[in-house]
């Protein structure tokens, strides 16, 4: 993820279908750490999520979190316990089931939405 995104480095314009701010964007999915073929919640390699950073998050939202050490962001879903916050992905052969969030990471945003392209 770079910051500030220019609007001509936008790959395309999609419509998003639900109520969103001004500031959500697109991303896709790489990975299968989301994939649960399961859960009505599942999202493979190659999908494309609306990220809405003006969302507050809450226990079980399906964030973007960016590490400060790291170039990449990452997505996944979050869990609060108390003052303590943790990332979990939704695949659950995931080697990582879940992981604590850093001091030094970000929520960039919640995710909304996922459009589906054949």
């Amino acid at each position: 993820m770079q910051e500030p995104l220019e609007l001509e480095d936008a790959e395309a314009w999609l419509p998003c279908a639900v109520s969103h701010s001004s500031a959500t964007f697109a991303l896709r999915v790489r990975g299968l750490s989301m994939f649960n073929p399961h859960e009505r919640r599942s999202f493979r390699d190659g999908d494309i999520i609306f990220v809405d950073p003006a969302k507050d998050y809450e226990n079980g939202s399906l964030v973007i979190v960016k590490l400060a050490s790291s170039k990449e962001a990452t997505f996944k879903q979050l869990v609060l316990e108390g003052e303590r916050q943790f990332l979990k992905p939704l695949n659950p052969s995931w080697p990582d089931p879940i992981i604590e969030l850093p001091n030094d990471a970000a929520i960039c945003g919640v995710v909304v939405s996922k459009v589906e392209i054949f």
